[in-house]
């Protein structure tokens, strides 16, 4: 195996395993907020499997202040947003690229949930 080929195959295995990474950091995060939320901001959010879209959440902190958490697409990586005006930064690995990101509000008389499709590359 020649030098090139091992370093291709470097080159892949980083970008894959930056790749498995941010999935699964993006997503437990994501899940853990979603889990944590009062509710939906149903207003504020882009739901129903626009893309690109946008998750508001009503939360609230450790002594009861009211916050609004946002996870949204920015210059191809997931962000998080506290009420509008800290960015909580990227979830995403910079070398990852979401090119899809969707979310539907799921609800009944008993439960609600958020389906999330994201397209990491």
């Amino acid at each position: 195996m020649s030098f090139l080929t091992m370093r291709n195959a470097y080159v892949q295995m980083r970008l894959s395993s930056a790749l498995q990474s941010s999935a699964i950091v993006t997503m437990d995060r994501i899940e853990r907020e979603i889990r944590n939320a009062s509710s939906v901001s149903t207003i504020e959010s882009t739901l129903g499997g626009v893309h690109p879209g946008v998750l508001v959440l009503n939360t609230a902190d450790s002594v009861g202040n009211s916050h609004k958490l946002k996870f949204s697409i920015v210059s191809n990586t997931i962000r998080m947003t506290l009420d509008d005006v800290t960015d909580m930064g990227p979830l995403t690995d910079p070398t990852v690229v979401v090119s899809n990101l969707k979310f539907w509000r799921l609800s009944n008389s008993r439960s609600e949930a958020i389906k999330i499709e994201v397209t990491f590359s």
